[in-house]
């Protein structure tokens, strides 16, 4: 059934088909990885942010995730995942809000959940089971979920992380 669909699509592409136009949002996305350095200009210290081109353990990573509509109708709960980069750790309370409600996963994306309701089951030596809530280093990714993005409307998110 699957394929007999994807031909119908492709042949409908193919001859042009005007109720393909139909009015639809895309949100666009990209992302900029900084960290901060201190330089010193004019004598004086200065701390400036730069590409993080070249990455030590230790350092902090800040990432800013930039989103537009560039569709032509408005975009209602746009979800804005982006997965905790493998060799670092996220940062408590630096995934920005005021776009939208922040949650966290635990499991690969599988599931997300606010910390505080972000638990797993951990079995005891006397083979109890108890709950434990998750710390931000066991987070594996963070979302946003946008309630309405009007057509040409930009933002931003933002998170940092620690690299190991």
């Amino acid at each position: 059934m699957k394929v007999k669909s994807l031909l119908t699509v492709f042949l409908l592409i193919l001859l042009g088909l005007p109720t393909l136009a139909l009015a639809k949002p895309v949100v666009e996305v990209s992302m900029v990885v900084e960290k901060e350095i201190v330089v010193v200009e004019d004598g004086k210290e200065v701390t400036k942010m730069v590409a993080a081109e070249e990455i030590f353990p230790g350092e902090v990573l800040f990432y800013t995730i930039t989103f537009k509509n560039s569709g032509d109708e408005m975009a209602t709960n746009a979800i804005l995942n982006n997965p905790v980069p493998e060799g670092s750790v996220y940062l408590p309370n630096t995934a920005s809000e005021e776009v939208g409600s922040v949650s966290f996963s635990i499991d690969g994306g599988e599931t997300f959940k606010k910390p505080t309701l972000l638990t797993y089951e951990v079995t005891m030596p006397d083979g109890s089971k108890e709950q434990r809530t998750a710390s931000p280093e066991q987070y594996t990714h963070i979302r946003w979920q946008v309630e309405k993005i009007d057509v040409g409307q930009a933002g931003e998110i933002s998170f940092q992380v620690r690299v190991k």
